[in-house]
């Protein structure tokens, strides 16, 4: 949906509006995503505030989403 949204506003669009929705499309897509394609809620938060971006430890969310999958695979396979 966060796509669709890009590309249905395009030029119509902010450019500080764009980046909030395509760093949103990138952290709900490929670091958060859900069964359901539904946007965390807290996501909103984060992108709302572009100037707080790198203040967050995305390095430890992504090792801690790979250490929850690693664990419910091997759990899987045995």
């Amino acid at each position: 949906m966060i796509y669709s949204v890009i590309l249905k506003r395009g030029n119509d669009i902010s450019l500080e509006d764009f980046c909030k929705l395509y760093i949103l499309l990138g952290l709900s897509e490929f670091i958060l995503p859900t069964i359901m394609s539904l946007v965390h809620d807290g996501l909103f938060n984060i992108v709302n505030d572009l100037d707080k971006l790198g203040m967050y430890n995305w390095g430890g969310l992504v090792y801690d989403i790979l250490v929850d999958s690693l664990c419910l695979t091997s759990k899987w396979m045995t």
